[in-house]
């Protein structure tokens, strides 16, 4: 009955980027083009290969690839059937923001949530391009739900860190960053619970993301003859933020502006050992970089969709869609979700609920500071940030029908209360065996 009113944003949700999914044929681009691929080796039979030399690769996670695989086997390797799957993962996204929002915030804040993420603009346009993005921001609410949540029953409670740890390492393997998630719900467990128990959790939870890793790892030492937990692009993306031809964005690393490295574990520890001795040579330079890095993720939420949903679409838009008004669209949308999270998270009403929230939100903004902004990367944090946005506007709508004011003050002793009783006017007339206190 609790998820009866979860059903219409949901449906509504899969249902627009389904039908804008359909509405036309997409070419796969750059990255989306890689994954397109390996999942269509994958199904022909040849594992998981470089789509340039056939050789075994590991330069991306294989998670949404493998994930795809299967659906390319039964229907067919098409770029409709991958966004056919995006629309069903942001259901699942859209579910997961639902239970996070009602955890932290409460039901009204959990239906506006879903809504806003439903009708988020370029995730809709989003979803026609093959890309890991979906799988990752489909995980992200439900760990954070299931790590931050209490079990009323004791067996529950004592299997949760496994399942938490489980879906970490899933979205571990989908994309790296993800095992940052772990020291983020260790660092809200911190607050709240006793440190015997955040370390149970945290072991449990580690020993789960490490058992999930572990048969992808055994593969990528069998076939590239090296320990590769997850993939061979740390060292490449690493240096591109940190060279002394370093900008805010991405960079080239080769020749041409996208290939693999033909000896992958190689390539990774050069330009690894690379970026860690300009790092080392040059910090006060790495620091400044770091505001424009983060401007470059977080500015805008327009050029990834039209990079990888509209310039590869065959067919034209629809009447009445054109790139300038799906542009001002997208930004202000965005833009108003940002404003209404950021007050969200210093309302004194919903602070403490979505304060849990904020080491995960860290944990996934820190990359983009360690190698390079890319606006694609704000995109897993979505899920996080609709929930104080929707806590926000629910105040700001129960203070226009006059159930809440603008300004409540912190739960606790007023200052008037911490003077002494005879400097608040309050006058002790002693009684038999007590103190009576009137005003």
């Amino acid at each position: 009955m609790r998820a009866l009113p979860l059903v219409l944003p949901l449906l509504v949700g899969v249902a627009i980027r389904l039908a804008w999914v359909l509405s036309g044929d997409f070419e796969a681009v750059s990255e989306a083009g890689f994954y397109h691929q390996h999942a269509s080796e994958i199904v022909a039979g040849r594992g998981f290969v470089h789509p340039q030399t056939g050789e075994p690769s590991a330069f991306l996670p294989p998670g949404y690839p493998l994930l795809l695989a299967p659906f390319y086997w039964i229907f067919g390797p098409s770029t409709q059937v991958a966004g056919v799957l995006n629309g069903l993962l942001a259901g699942v996204a859209i579910a997961g923001t639902y239970v996070l929002a009602r955890q932290c915030c409460g039901a009204r804040a959990a239906v506006v949530a879903a809504w806003m993420l439903a009708l988020f603009p370029s995730q809709v346009l989003y979803a026609s391009a093959p890309h890991s993005d979906h799988l990752f921001a489909a995980l992200v609410p439900w760990l954070l739900a299931a790590g931050l949540s209490r079990p009323r029953h004791q067996r529950l409670r004592r299997w949760a860190p496994v399942g938490t740890g489980t879906v970490i390492g899933v979205a571990t393997l989908t994309a790296a960053i993800g095992v940052l998630l772990l020291p983020a719900l260790a660092a809200a467990w911190a607050f709240s619970l006793p440190r015997r128990e955040v370390f149970r959790r945290m072991a449990l939870s580690a020993i789960a993301v490490a058992l999930v890793l572990a048969p992808w790892a055994v593969r990528n030492y069998v076939q590239l003859e090296t320990f590769v937990p997850v993939s061979t692009n740390g060292g490449p993306n690493l240096w591109i933020g940190n060279n002394e031809h370093a900008g805010h964005g991405w960079m080239p690393w080769a020749e041409s502006d996208w290939t693999y490295p033909e000896d992958e574990p190689a390539t990774d520890r050069a330009l690894r050992d690379e970026a860690l001795g300009y790092l080392a040579r040059e910090p006060l330079d790495t620091l400044a970089r770091w505001p424009g890095k983060l401007r470059h993720t977080f500015v805008q939420d327009y050029n990834y969709v039209e990079h990888f949903s509209l310039a590869p679409r065959v067919q034209e838009m629809p009447p009445g869609m054109n790139g300038s008004l799906l542009h001002w669209l997208a930004d202000r949308y965005y833009f108003a979700v940002l404003l209404l999270a950021a007050g969200g998270a210093l309302a004194a009403s919903s602070r403490r609920g979505v304060a849990p929230l904020a080491p995960a939100a860290l944990a996934l903004a820190l990359p983009t500071v360690l190698f390079f902004g890319l606006d694609r990367y704000h995109v897993p944090l979505l899920p996080i940030v609709v929930v104080p946005a929707a806590a926000a506007l629910v105040t700001v709508a129960q203070v226009a029908m006059g159930q809440a004011r603008v300004w409540q003050p912190v739960p606790g002793l007023a200052r008037n209360q911490l003077r002494p009783p005879e400097a608040r006017g309050v006058e002790l007339i002693p009684q038999e065996g007590a103190a009576n206190i009137r005003s």
